[in-house]
C-alpha cells in the first residue's frame, strides 16, 4: 500500500507538471489509469490560489502600498509555472504583464547558494547586498504599571513584521523587584498585545551577578538574521547571557489573529 500510495503521488505530481503547458494529462499507476483535465485541477487548487491574496494584502499593507504601486512582478518558484496562479497574480495587480525572464527554480537556487556564500565569507558582503523582511513582528514579555494594578505578560516589540532583515535591534527595560536574582527571558512572535495570544518562540534565565532595588537597567538585544536565527542578548547588572532561537515557522489561526486584533480594555 504505501509503494503505491508513492507511485500515485509521483504520478500526480508528473500530471501537475504536465498540466502547466497540456489541458490534460494521463495518469496511470499499475492497472488503474485516469485522465486528469486542467479544468478540474484549478478547480481543485482554486481556493488555495485564491487564499493567497490576504498573504499579498498584508504585504502590501504593511508597506503601505498598493497594487497600482508595483512596477514589476517578478515570479519564482515551482508553483509559478501553474497558469491559474499566473493568470491569478496577474489579475490582482490589474492585468499587468509578469516577467519571465528569470528562470523561477534557479532563482531561489541561486539566491541561497549567494546566502551561503556570504555567510561563509566565500562572498565579501560588500559584493553584493541581500536584505529580506521578517514575516512576524519579534519581542519580549514584559510587565507593565497600569492604573491600580501590576499587569505581566505584556508583549513588547523589538523587531516588527515586515522590517527589512538582518537586523540588530536594543531596548531598555527595568527591573520590577527589589534585589532580585535572575530575570526569566520570554520571546514571543507575533501582533497580539498580550503573549499570551502569540507564539512562544523560547525563553531563558540570566542569572544576576549583583543584586539591586526594582528599577536597575536591563538591556535586550535582538539580532534576526537571513537564515532564520534569532539571536538574544541580556544584559544587567554586570551579567549577561546570549541565547540563539528560531522562531516557528506556524502562523497563528484565523481564530488566534481575530484574538491578536483584540486590545485591553
Amino acid at each position: 500500500a504505501a509503494k503505491s500510495r508513492a507511485r500515485l503521488r509521483a504520478a500526480a505530481k508528473r500530471a501537475k507538471e504536465d498540466l502547466s503547458n497540456a489541458e490534460s494529462s494521463l495518469i496511470v499507476v499499475d492497472d488503474w489509469e485516469y485522465d486528469l483535465t486542467r479544468a478540474a485541477f484549478e478547480a481543485q487548487i482554486d481556493t488555495l490560489v485564491q487564499s493567497t491574496a490576504k498573504q499579498i494584502d498584508e504585504a502590501l499593507a504593511q508597506k503601505k502600498l498598493k497594487p497600482e504601486a508595483i512596477d514589476t512582478i517578478l515570479m519564482i518558484g515551482g508553483s509559478s509555472r501553474v497558469p491559474l496562479v499566473r493568470a491569478f497574480v496577474s489579475h490582482y495587480f490589474g492585468g499587468r504583464p509578469l516577467r519571465t525572464e528569470v528562470h523561477p527554480d534557479e532563482a531561489v537556487a541561486l539566491g541561497a547558494a549567494v546566502l551561503g556564500g556570504i555567510e561563509s565569507d566565500a562572498i565579501h558582503p560588500g559584493t553584493i547586498v541581500i536584505t529580506d523582511v521578517s514575516p512576524w513582528t519579534l519581542g519580549v514579555a514584559v510587565v507593565e504599571y497600569r492604573p491600580g494594578r501590576k499587569l505581566g505578560g505584556v508583549f513588547s516589540p523589538l523587531i516588527e513584521k515586515q522590517s527589512t532583515i538582518p537586523r540588530t535591534v536594543t531596548r531598555h527595560y527595568s527591573t520590577t523587584d527589589d534585589w532580585q536574582s535572575s530575570i526569566l527571558v520570554e520571546v514571543y512572535q507575533g501582533d497580539a498585545p498580550m503573549c499570551a495570544n502569540n507564539l512562544k518562540v523560547g525563553e531563558f534565565e540570566l542569572q544576576l551577578v549583583e543584586r539591586a532595588p526594582a528599577g536597575a537597567d536591563v538591556e535586550i538585544s535582538f539580532s534576526y538574521n537571513l537564515s532564520g536565527e534569532l539571536e538574544v542578548v541580556a544584559r544587567a547588572l554586570k551579567s549577561q547571557r546570549r541565547v540563539v532561537m528560531r522562531p516557528s515557522p506556524q502562523h497563528l489561526s484565523e481564530t488566534e489573529k481575530k484574538i491578536a486584533r483584540q486590545r485591553l480594555e
